[in-house]
């Protein structure tokens, strides 16, 4: 299961995303992607330049995600989690590492959506794809994700996890090359990523939850008059 920062906005964007996780039952296992809440990775793109304003932004971000975490009333020590991280962001801000600093949004969203589950009676554990998936160099645009030692990886942590009934909660979008940088995995990286863990892990379906009610023959953001689309072939989809 995947979700995109629009299905993750604020408190209730958040605890809706965890009810849609706890509807899978057993036999029924998913393993779940996350990309960073609403509008946060602009907000780091944008704290990634070296202007005066790049502070003010980080302020504004910690006290997002810290604030969405009381409300959602998660556990003292999930909320405790989030500090490190957001100290870990501090400390990189000067560095203008934009992959980097990205980063950090969807390993914030992976501990509150985690800790939403949790609230459900899910056991939940956030786990960052920067120790799963290794890609080609950040200079190979995009980064190009390396198949069987990202498969490796991905089994060896996430197998263990399944068997003992966990719902990993994965950060999508960003990765490490081989070495050892931070990098992203460009436009619809979360959707990329999904459909890897998905191939690599043999799971039955992936599904991509979108803010939209499928595919149009236009942009219905645009053209109000757009029909969607029942059926599509993958030759269509191409």
């Amino acid at each position: 299961m995947k979700f995109g920062g629009s299905s993750l906005s604020g408190p209730a964007g958040v605890a809706y995303v965890a009810n849609l996780i706890s509807n899978y039952k057993p036999p029924k296992q998913p393993i779940v992607i996350v990309s960073a809440l609403q509008g946060v990775t602009d907000l780091l793109l944008e704290a990634a330049k070296p202007t005066p304003e790049s502070y003010a932004l980080f302020t504004n971000l910690s006290q997002l995600h810290l604030t969405i975490a009381r409300q959602l009333c998660l556990e003292p020590h999930i909320i405790e989690s989030i500090s490190p991280l957001l100290n870990g962001l501090c400390l990189a801000l000067p560095s203008h590492d934009s992959d980097l600093i990205v980063s950090f949004g969807e390993r914030l969203s992976s501990i509150l959506v985690a800790g939403a589950c949790n609230n459900q009676g899910i056991k939940a554990e956030p786990i960052s794809t920067l120790d799963l998936l290794i890609t080609t160099k950040r200079s190979d645009r995009p980064s190009r994700i390396l198949y069987s030692e990202s498969r490796s990886k991905v089994v060896t942590t996430l197998e263990p996890l399944l068997r003992d009934g966990a719902t990993p909660i994965l950060t999508g979008f960003i990765a490490r090359t081989k070495e050892g940088e931070v990098t992203t995995l460009g436009r619809g990286g979360s959707d990329l990523t999904a459909v890897y863990i998905g191939d690599f892990l043999g799971a039955d379906e992936v599904t991509l939850f979108k803010d939209e009610a499928g595919v149009f023959d236009a942009d219905p953001k645009i053209n109000p008059e757009a029909k969607l689309l029942a059926h599509l072939t993958y030759q269509e989809a191409e």
